[in-house]
Parts: C-alpha cells; structure tokens; sequence
C-alpha cells in the first residue's frame, strides 16, 4: 500500500508545484523616465506577459478627474506580447489642457492572463522664468539660394528649481513654406528641441535658433512676429522676431542694333537680341 502512494503523492506535489508557478507569474511596466516634459514621448516596456496576448495600457491623473481635462490622451490603447513576453508601446505626453505639472499612473493587464502591472510619472513643471531672442537675422537671404540663418536665444531658469527638462517651440507667426528650423546648444541639435535643465541655478542657458530656407519653395516677403515658447509653469514665450526672404534681381543684358546708312539698297541692319537670365530653375518670363 504504501509503495503505490509514493509515485501518486510524487506525481500529485510535482502537479501542485506547477500550478503554484504559474500563478507566481510576475509581469511589469515601465517607462524610459520618471519625469517628461510636455510634448515628449513616453517610452514604454513590459515583461512577463503571456506570449501572444494583448496587454492594454492606460495613462491616467493620479488626482482628480483620471482623464483630465483632455480625455483624448487617455483612452486605453494596446499592445501585443512577443514570443517572450515583452511588450512595448509609446505615450505621447500632453503639450496642452492640464498635464503640466501632473503625476499619472500607467496601468497594463493582460488580456488572456489577467495580469496586472502599473507605474508611476510626471509630467514636471520644469520652471523658466524669462526667454528671449537677443539677436536678428544673421544674414540677408535672397530667394533662389539656400542660405541658413541664425538666432541667438538666451533662457534663464528659476533658481529653485529641481533638475528637469523644457521644450522649445516656435508659436505666433509660422515661418514660410519650405523653411526648417533646428534649435541647438554646444554640442549640437537639441533632440526633441528638449533644454535640460540644471537643479537649483539661474545661470542663463544659450541657445542657437537655425532657419534654412528651400530654393525653390521658401518665397520672398518678410515674416513678422514669429516667437519662440518654453513649456513651462507657466509657459514662457521670448520677445517676437523677424525672418526676411530678398527678392531676386533678374539681369538683362539690353539687346543692340548695329547702325545702318540707308542707302536704298534692301538689305537689313543687324540686331542683337538681348537676354533675360538669374532665374530659379525652370521658371521663365513670358513677354
């Protein structure tokens, strides 16, 4: 009797010790950062899903109404495990309506294992307290040449700030059709035209605005008012600036008449005719 209960009891422990690891299955979310600025993007990962299932994600206010007062960034939205359980997905951080300065809660379950995992972010209120464009256009550009131009931007931070991070973008008049602009520090393009900021200093931050026009589709006329916005608590927007696009000087070389006697002979002077030339690729002028 007791040589047959020894392989059921084994069997029986070897079942129940599977089923308990199962059920032990730990999935997780995550975010690349604890703290964006607005405008950005969340990065999001997870791991220990079931293979294959669809995991849904939600983002919402961890105070007051969850959905804030722009519902539209927090609906549910999905993503599907890999073979190995990971997922990965993106939330993209409000510029407007009530995100600044918020703390939200990511939620993920899983919708054949009903696993459950969350984490938590801000949305911090990096704080600037003035911006402004020193400086005008760098040089003169004509329509029909690439020329790229620059201004300089100067940001002072609140001294009581902890390290964060603001988003530059350009507001009031949009520059013209075909131009880019490009913000830049010391060591290059801003990615994200994201400043980081630096914990506890007023020290005043430099940075490069580059706008490059297209030859062809960047017209001549002179843009006013164009500003630029640091988010923010509150946002700060500089002082407005102009861009210029010259119009384009066409050369003429005038047409010439070789003078003739008459004589009453038929025959003609000679005219040379003259040239029109300083066009932008194939456009032309019709008389």
């Amino acid at each position: 009797m007791k040589l047959l209960l020894r392989p059921v009891l084994i069997t029986f422990l070897a079942v129940l010790f599977v089923t308990l690891t199962g059920f032990t299955q730990t999935a997780t979310v995550s975010t690349d950062l604890l703290d964006y600025p607005p405008g950005s993007t969340a990065i999001i990962t997870g791991t220990g899903w079931q293979p294959g299932e669809t995991v849904t994600l939600q983002v919402l206010h961890t105070v007051g109404d969850s959905l804030g007062t722009d519902p539209q960034y927090h609906q549910p939205f999905t993503a599907i495990a890999d073979g190995s359980g990971n997922v990965s997905s993106s939330w993209y951080v409000p510029n407007d309506g009530d995100a600044l300065g918020a703390t939200f809660i990511l939620k993920a379950t899983g919708g054949s294992s009903g696993l459950y995992a969350e984490c938590f972010f801000t949305d911090g209120a990096a704080k600037i307290t003035a911006i402004a464009v020193t400086s005008t256009q760098s040089t003169p550009v004509t329509y029909g040449t690439v020329i790229s131009v620059t201004y300089n931007i100067i940001l002072t931070p609140s001294s009581d700030n902890s390290a964060g991070n603001t988003t530059l973008s350009l507001t009031g008049t949009a520059i013209p059709t075909g131009t880019t602009a490009i913000f830049s520090n010391g060591s290059g393009p801003l990615v994200g035209n994201v400043v980081s900021l630096p914990a506890n200093s007023s020290a005043t931050i430099s940075i490069t605005l580059t706008i490059t026009n297209n030859a062809t589709t960047t017209p001549a006329g002179t843009t006013s008012a164009i500003t630029v916005r640091a988010s923010s608590s509150p946002n700060q927007t500089s002082n407005p600036f102009t861009y210029i696009v010259n119009q384009r000087t066409l050369i003429i070389t005038a047409p010439t008449i070789a003078p003739k006697i008459y004589d009453g002979l038929a025959t003609s002077g000679t005219v040379t005719v003259g040239t029109l030339s300083g066009f932008v690729g194939t456009q032309t002028v019709t008389a």
